[in-house]
C-alpha cells in the first residue's frame, strides 16, 4: 500500500508540474552576439572593419533592425597588427567614422559607424585582429595572410571583337584574351570586364558602366602559381550589350570611353563564407555556420583586386557595337577624330 501511495504522490507532483501553466517565453534569456566583417587589400591604403551586435529582444525583430543603437556598441577598443616569423612588426590602431551615405533597407541607414586603420600591407605579413567590444570589454579575435599578387602574362591594346564584316557575316574573330597566375592563399577568382560609356540626352551627359562577369576560377590549392587563361568573346559581348542596355528615345547618342578588366581574388576564408552563405538549391535549408573569428561571428580575412584600365575597342569592334547585328539602334557611335570616315562616326 506504501508503494502504491509513493507512486500516486509522484504521479500527482508530475501532474502539478505539467498542469500548472500552459505559458511559456519563446525569448531567451538575453546573449549579445558580436559579428564583425573585414576584408583586407593590400592594393588600398585605407582597410575598413564592421563591428556590430546581434541579440534577440522581445520587439519586432525588423523595428529593432532599423534602430541604430541596437547594432551599434558604445565602446570599441582595438588595432591590427602585422606579425612575421613570430616578431610583431606593427600596431594599427582602430579608428572609427560615420559614414553617411548608406542604402535603405532592413538595417539602418543612412548613418553607420565603420572602423578602419591606414597602412600599406605587406603580403608576406600575417595580420591579427584584436577588439574589446561593449562596456564589458569582451574581447574578440581573428587572424588573416593576405592573398598574394597575381601576376598577369596577357596583353591587350585594344579589344578586338569584330572583323570588319561581322555586321554582315556575323562571324566574330578568334577572341581577347589575357592570362593570369594564381597567388599564394587565393582561392577564388572573379573577373569583370566593365564597358565605360557616356550617354547623351537633353538634359546632359551621364557616364555610365556596364559590369560583365566574365569569369570564375576555383584553384586547386592555395599555393599559387596556377595559370588561368580569360577569353572574352566578340559574340557573346555584344549580346550581353543588347540585352542591358535598351533603346531609349531620349538618348541622342552613347559614346564608348573606356574599358577595365577587374579580377578579384579571395582567400580561402572568404570562399568558404561566400559557399555557405550562397542560396539553397535542396530541400535542405539549414546550413552549418562558419566563422574564423574567436567569441565573434563574422569574417576577417583578405582579397586582392587588379585592375588593367584603360583599354578600348578597336576600329572594327567599335563600327559592330555602331552598326552590327545586337547592338544597331542603340545609338551607339564614336567622336574620335581618326574614325571621322568610319561608319561609326557620330553625325
Amino acid at each position: 500500500m506504501k508503494t502504491f501511495k509513493n507512486i500516486l504522490a509522484g504521479f500527482a507532483a508530475a501532474t502539478a508540474l505539467v498542469s500548472c501553466s500552459t505559458d511559456f517565453d519563446i525569448i531567451a534569456p538575453y546573449e549579445e552576439h558580436t559579428i564583425v566583417f573585414g576584408l583586407l587589400d593590400q592594393n588600398d591604403n585605407i582597410q575598413w572593419i564592421k563591428i556590430n551586435k546581434s541579440f534577440l529582444g522581445d520587439g519586432n525583430a525588423y523595428d529593432m533592425a532599423a534602430i541604430r543603437d541596437s547594432s551599434e556598441y558604445d565602446l570599441v577598443v582595438g588595432n591590427v597588427e602585422a606579425w612575421a616569423g613570430g616578431a610583431l612588426q606593427a600596431t594599427y590602431p582602430l579608428r572609427d567614422t560615420v559614414v553617411t551615405n548608406r542604402d535603405s533597407g532592413v538595417f539602418y541607414y543612412p548613418e553607420q559607424t565603420l572602423y578602419y586603420f591606414n597602412a600599406t600591407l605587406n603580403d608576406a605579413y600575417e595580420y591579427r585582429l584584436n577588439l574589446q567590444v561593449g562596456e564589458n570589454g569582451k574581447e574578440v579575435s581573428g587572424r588573416t595572410n593576405l592573398v598574394k599578387n597575381t601576376n598577369f602574362t596577357g596583353n591587350i591594346t585594344a579589344f578586338s571583337f569584330a572583323y570588319s564584316t561581322s555586321s554582315i557575316t556575323g562571324v566574330y574573330p578568334p577572341n581577347s584574351q589575357v592570362r593570369f597566375n594564381t597567388g599564394q592563399y587565393g582561392k577564388r577568382y572573379d573577373t569583370w570586364l566593365h564597358f565605360w560609356y557616356d550617354e547623351y540626352t537633353a538634359s546632359g551627359v551621364e557616364r555610365k558602366d556596364l559590369t560583365w562577369k566574365i569569369d570564375n576560377y576555383i584553384t586547386l590549392s592555395t599555393n599559387g602559381g596556377e595559370n588561368r587563361t580569360i577569353t572574352f568573346d566578340g559574340d557573346a559581348f555584344y549580346r550581353y550589350v543588347s540585352q542591358q542596355i535598351h533603346f531609349d528615345a531620349n538618348v541622342i547618342k552613347r559614346i564608348p570611353r573606356q574599358m577595365d578588366i577587374q579580377i578579384v581574388a579571395a582567400s580561402e576564408d572568404l570562399y568558404t563564407y561566400m559557399k555557405l552563405n550562397e542560396p539553397s538549391t535542396g530541400i535542405v535549408q539549414e546550413k552549418p555556420s562558419f566563422t574564423n573569428l574567436t567569441d565573434a561571428i563574422g569574417l576577417f580575412s583578405s582579397r586582392y583586386t587588379k585592375w588593367i584600365r584603360g583599354k578600348v575597342l578597336n576600329k572594327d569592334s567599335m563600327n559592330e557595337l555602331a552598326m552590327g547585328q545586337f547592338t544597331n539602334g542603340l545609338q551607339f557611335c564614336s567622336d574620335s577624330l581618326i574614325w571621322a570616315a568610319e561608319p561609326c562616326a557620330c553625325p
